[in-house]
């Protein structure tokens, strides 16, 4: 027996297991990343300077899934050299045992999967935000090459072909929302219907090409990321849909472009995840349905200061875009499902029985204006962008009759204006609060008022998408956790296998570890996929590869102390 550790042979075998790691590593890496970036270099949307910017960027993300085989390989070839030598029967001879034999690998798996765990909550997210912003930013580069080389930018959807011919383009950078502005000039565009048709085709002296993020509406529920491409041409001369006769000042053509690598929390290190818990807003696609409920519960605080001042007075007072006052005179206001808009209720005409209307009243310079209608709409103008913005409202007054001062009606038929404010406005202080804030002021205004049942689908809305978040946060750190505890349990299944099987071939010994390895982690990444989808239910999935895993490196383990 030894009296001491081996710490000859822990130096001898951590040698030759870590030179293998680093070799077999540098192989996987190199053709893992050329794998990712060879797509875009044979579409010729990378250059050659590019792809390997592209690939420098892809390598930290891609020893997610290196970093275990690459530790697994390396054990399997270190211990089975060293065990087809007869050097582990000679240790065994000295008194060694095989868990003294299999520290090198422990202190191996240890150090890889903490080093796996820490890549992968600190510099792969960082990694794969520069490799998204250089695939978006390839819509761009994609165009100019396209153009420059005297061939049209071409983009298939469901609803046909677009083609976009440019003499020459000019790059001006970022302007407001848009990451990235291009100048055409020579301009020529058409577009095809699913049957090559054209529906389209114009021509315009110089276009702009404007290039945002957004994100559009999944069949399924949910968001995508694009890449948003608004054209603009000056002047389009053609024919076709949209451009009557004649010149067309400044139409506009949208082309969506779906993002590579869509946003979500794998973008996100551990303290990024955390914040995110607190404060899920972060996340476009919370802070769109937690301004639409604050706007929301601005509207109906907004109605509800309308309906008690035309209870108590029998008129409501707004202001118009211009900034003058307007009178509404009115029984009251409902809410309209069928329609989605509020409806104001008309008032009983005194003294000569005619039919109920409601009144609008204001001033046109010095003169009074009433409108005299039998229906008024009203509803909040709404849009996603407008979260600095007041609350607004659009009114609609069909088959109303204008009277001036000379008491003269004018008969019309319906209008429709934009831009009233409410002097009751309480949006700005909504949009400061929380998703959590506004949940709980939703659900005491859904107690006060069960019967609002357009309101509630808003506050599902948003709960919902808040609770998928919040899955998917959960899923995405287990599933970094599983991954690195494979990596250790990888390297010791290699360690093992090959001390066991030590007359057999390399490549059997490493299929006998590598078959359980890759299940592991394909459990690991369904499994991660199934607690986003369905909650708890897949976590017994997710780990359920890693602990098979491990018992399978158990009880190889009984066999080899047995035999």
């Amino acid at each position: 027996m030894l009296s001491g550790a081996p710490i000859t042979v822990w130096c001898y075998l951590s040698v030759w297991l870590w030179r293998l790691v680093g070799i077999t590593l540098a192989i996987l890496v190199t053709v893992l990343s050329f794998a990712a970036a060879v797509k875009f270099l044979a579409d010729g949307r990378l250059s050659p300077l590019d792809t390997l910017r592209f690939m420098s960027y892809m390598i930290p993300p891609m020893l997610q899934y290196a970093l275990p085989f690459a530790g697994g390989f390396a054990a399997t070839l270190t211990y089975h050299r060293f065990a087809a030598d007869n050097e582990a029967i000679a240790c065994r001879a000295g008194g060694v045992s095989y868990r003294a034999l299999l520290v090198p690998a422990l202190v191996a798996g240890i150090v890889l999967s903490g080093g796996l765990l820490i890549l992968s909550n600190r510099v792969i997210p960082d990694f794969l935000k520069h490799a998204e912003t250089m695939i978006t930013q390839d819509a761009t580069r994609l165009m100019i090459n396209t153009m420059n080389r005297g061939e049209a930018f071409t983009w298939k959807d469901n609803n046909g072909e677009r083609l976009i011919f440019a003499d020459e383009v000019h790059t001006l950078g970022p302007r407001g929302d848009a990451y990235q502005v291009l100048l055409l000039r020579g301009v020529m565009i058409v577009q095809l219907d699913k049957h090559d048709a054209i529906k389209l085709e114009g021509s315009a002296r110089e276009a702009y090409a404007w290039f945002s993020r957004d994100a559009i509406a999944e069949p399924g529920g949910g968001e995508r990321p694009v890449t948003r491409i608004t054209l603009v041409p000056s002047d389009l001369i053609g024919r076709g849909e949209g451009l009557g006769q004649g010149i067309v000042s400044k139409p506009s053509f949208t082309i969506y472009v779906p993002n590579v690598i869509d946003s979500d929390p794998k973008f996100f290190g551990w303290r990024e995840l955390r914040e995110l818990r607190d404060y899920p807003e972060r996340m476009p696609q919370v802070e769109t349905r937690r301004r639409r409920l604050a706007t929301l519960l601005a509207e109906r605080e907004a109605i509800a200061q309308i309906r008690a001042s035309l209870a108590a007075e029998g008129r409501a007072r707004l202001v118009d875009p211009l900034g003058r006052p307007v009178v509404i005179r009115a029984a009251g206001i409902e809410w309209v499902h069928d329609h989605l808009k509020f409806r104001f209720i008309p008032a009983p005409s005194p003294g000569d029985g005619s039919r109920p209307e409601v009144v609008m009243e204001f001033h046109d310079g010095a003169r009074l204006i009433r409108r005299y209608s039998p229906r008024v709409w009203l509803h909040s103008d709404w849009q996603p962008d407008s979260a600095g913005d007041p609350l607004t409202f659009n009114i609609t007054i069909e088959d109303f009759r204008s009277e001036g001062p000379s008491g003269i009606a004018v008969e019309q038929r319906s209008a429709t204006q934009g831009g009233f404010k409410s002097a009751h406005d309480t949006l700005e202080p909504l949009m400061r609060e929380s998703s959590f804030d506004l949940l709980a002021r939703a659900d005491r205004y859904l107690a006060a008022n069960p019967a609002d049942a357009h309101f509630r689908p808003f506050r599902d809305d948003l709960r919902r998408r808040i609770a998928d978040l919040m899955l998917e946060i959960f899923s995405k750190t287990n599933e970094r956790i599983a991954m690195a505890v494979a990596c250790l349990v990888m390297v010791l299944t290699g360690g093992v296998m090959a001390l066991r099987l030590r007359d057999s071939l390399p490549l059997v010994v490493y299929l006998w570890s590598f078959f359980p390895a890759l299940a592991s982690v394909l459990t690991i990444v369904g499994g991660q996929q199934m607690v986003h989808d369905h909650g708890l239910i897949g976590l017994p999935v997710l780990w359920g590869g890693v602990g098979g895993l491990a018992v399978f490196t158990a009880v190889e383990y009984t066999r080899l102390r047995r035999h």
